[in-house]
């Protein structure tokens, strides 16, 4: 009985691990979407700056 019993500590042990591991790596996989403000050119009216970050947030693709 005292096997089983250590036997089902260690299984919610590792699976916890597991899970902890799994969730660290997931998180790790973000993708970079560049520098959150940029200054584009603007010619003769200078530069103008743009806030990159809530671009992507709203669109989530440069390309569309």
């Amino acid at each position: 009985m005292k096997k089983f019993v250590l036997l089902q500590i260690l299984g919610f042990f590792t699976l916890a691990a597991a899970i902890s591991i799994a969730a660290q790596d997931m998180g790790a996989a973000k993708e970079n979407k560049g520098a959150p403000h940029i200054v584009l050119f603007g010619g003769r009216t200078g530069s103008v700056p743009f806030s990159h970050q809530i671009h992507q947030n709203i669109l989530g693709d440069c390309n569309l």
